[in-house]
């Protein structure tokens, strides 16, 4: 029960530190994400880290919503 409890802390601790990591490098873009409503500190340093580096890299947010797999658009060729 003590080693969950250590894991537990630890587990913690580094999620602090990946936060207060990406906020000094991302603060802006942190700032409007946790703007949303429902969406937490944790919930965008895992987007973050999913997004890669550099979420201007996509053109148009349409593209980042589908690379988080949020896109209820179905895509069919009609031949099959």
């Amino acid at each position: 029960m003590s080693l969950l409890l250590h894991l537990e802390r630890a587990l913690e601790e580094i999620t602090g530190i990946l936060i207060e990591m990406i906020r000094m490098q991302m603060e802006n873009v942190i700032n409007i994400l946790t703007s949303i409503k429902g969406i937490g500190s944790k919930t965008v340093v895992n987007f973050l880290i999913e997004m890669g580096d550099d979420v201007h890299k996509y053109e148009r947010s349409g593209k980042i919503i589908a690379m988080a797999g949020l896109d209820p658009a179905v895509y069919q060729s009609g031949k099959h």
